[in-house]
């Protein structure tokens, strides 16, 4: 009854969009071809660049079984992060500023760095270095061959493998720390700021679609996540060295993007008007 009554009220919020996937659209109300994602973020940019009032069927709701947390690595985060940024640099009307903007990148950053995806912080990185590339990067590397094999280069100690041995048993919910030990994890980067937490730290062992509830990883400096299906699992540990390394990266490329911030959505507004125009596809496609 509440997803009814959330889908048939009179208004909107003002980022509502619908995806091509999922929802029909009139062809002559199109002002923006689809921008040359390719994969994660083309149907999401499509719905939120038109003003189309999408009304929703009462009665019509679908459900998917599959967790797409459950998905989740390096490659899907590089996409992610990426997609966000551009809708915000692009979209007139998706503007937040160059702080909020900013921020997304370092939320990534710092949920990835909580759990010890090391590797994944290099990817999320390159991510944030080919936006401030421009919509040219797009243009040039449209299959994304070369970037996706970068990624997949770095992904060898985050994903899983077939378990040696007996499966470890999952550390259950009780084994959580309070509030106050949490607050201190939260405010050490969960013991990155702390001296000699590697040894001391905790083991825990979490499903991979449980690891971005990250009071189940508070205080680990090893942490085991189990495909839930599969029985497959991987193991990542605390490095402050990697922490070091791709957080002055990222602190690098935070402040070249806040300094860059005006010219740079400037660039993004023309380029993502320019990409998503038939002329543009026509070329692409060898279609003249």
């Amino acid at each position: 009854f509440e997803m009814e009554f959330d889908g048939t009220r009179s208004e909107t919020p003002h980022n509502f969009y619908g995806g091509w996937w999922f929802f029909a659209f009139p062809i002559d109300q199109v002002e923006y071809l689809p921008f040359p994602f390719f994969v994660r973020g083309d149907d999401v940019s499509f719905g939120l660049a038109h003003d189309f009032n999408t009304i929703t069927l009462p009665g019509v709701v679908t459900f998917q079984d599959e967790d797409f947390s459950n998905k989740e690595s390096a490659q899907t985060l590089y996409l992610d992060l990426r997609s966000h940024l551009v809708h915000h640099l692009s979209i007139p009307h998706m503007d937040i500023g160059r702080w909020r903007t900013c921020r997304i990148a370092l939320w990534f950053f710092g949920k990835s760095l909580a759990n010890c995806h090391s590797k994944t912080l290099d990817a999320l990185n390159m991510a944030f270095e080919d936006v401030m590339e421009g919509p040219g990067f797009f243009d040039e590397n449209i299959d994304m061959s070369k970037r996706r094999a970068d990624i997949k280069a770095l992904m060898t100690d985050e994903t899983a493998k077939p378990t040696e041995g007996r499966l470890p048993p999952f550390t259950p919910d009780t084994a959580n720390f309070g509030r106050l030990a949490a607050l201190m994890m939260k405010v050490t980067l969960n013991g990155h700021l702390l001296p000699f937490f590697r040894p001391l730290g905790r083991h825990v062992v979490v499903r991979t679609d449980d690891r971005w509830q990250l009071y189940r990883i508070w205080g680990a400096s090893r942490i085991t996540y189990v495909d839930k299906d599969t029985h497959q699992s991987y193991t990542v540990t605390h490095s402050k060295v990697r922490a070091l390394q791709q957080g002055w990266r990222l602190l690098g490329n935070s402040l070249r993007f806040l300094r860059s911030y005006p010219e740079l959505k400037e660039t993004w507004r023309a380029g993502y008007r320019q990409m998503t125009t038939e002329d543009f596809w026509k070329d692409k496609l060898e279609l003249r």
